[in-house]
């Protein structure tokens, strides 16, 4: 679950992680309107893992 506070954003998880243990958050962000370069380069990821998509934005959010 996560809860925003101002500009910080907090996880809570629903099960007990271990020390060591790797995580993995599909952060499935969404924006209004066209997906441009910038936007993109904006929630670009850069963990660096091998399966990563390299991105933090998910599905396409519809216009209201």
């Amino acid at each position: 679950e996560a809860i925003e506070t101002g500009d910080r954003v907090f996880i809570h998880a629903i099960t007990a992680i271990q020390p060591g243990e790797e995580l993995f958050i599909d952060y499935g962000l969404t924006v209004a309107g066209e997906i441009t370069d910038d936007i993109r380069e904006q929630y670009a990821c850069h963990c660096g893992a091998p399966a990563c998509r390299r991105s933090m934005l998910g599905g396409r959010a519809t216009s209201l």
